[in-house]
């Protein structure tokens, strides 16, 4: 018993790095990834997802996906199909409870100065096995305000 009691409270949970560190590597981790789905290929998404990862956009995939195997074949399925464009990523915000990180930004293509509608994306991130890995991702198109009409 008095084994059980000094190992209890002598196991240490892993530390959870900064917020200033997460930021650091989810950010490299999304930029990365939008520069391969920018060249077509899908799999740098794939690269930053956990195995149990959820996802669903407006588009292709408005029924939830769940695990990383379906969201990979997703994914390539998908990619294959991305002209080639810049990516253009903005409007960062970072939320953080311990080992998880909620990111909200946005993506916009520009195809050669034409730009795409803008997406907004959700991303949950979770701190596990010394990575930060996305356990959710949500896409969704920004919708435009409908012009009034004068009548």
């Amino acid at each position: 018993m008095v084994l059980s009691l000094m190992l209890t409270c002598c196991v240490s949970k892993p530390t959870v790095p900064s917020n200033e560190e997460a930021i650091t590597v989810i950010k490299d981790k999304v930029q990365n990834a939008a520069e391969r789905w920018a060249s077509g290929d899908g799999m740098g998404y794939v690269d930053m997802v956990a195995t149990d990862v959820t996802y669903m956009d407006d588009i292709a995939s408005p029924e939830l996906l769940v695990g990383r195997d379906k969201f990979k074949v997703y994914a390539e399925n998908i990619g294959a199909n991305v002209p080639p464009h810049k990516p253009i990523l903005s409007a960062f915000h970072w939320q953080f409870y311990d080992e998880i990180v909620v990111l909200t930004y946005r993506y916009q293509g520009d195809f050669d100065g034409q730009l795409a509608p803008p997406w907004r994306i959700t991303s949950v991130f979770r701190f596990a096995n010394n990575d930060w890995l996305s356990v959710h991702e949500n896409w969704s198109l920004v919708k435009e305000p409908e012009a009034e009409s004068d009548e």
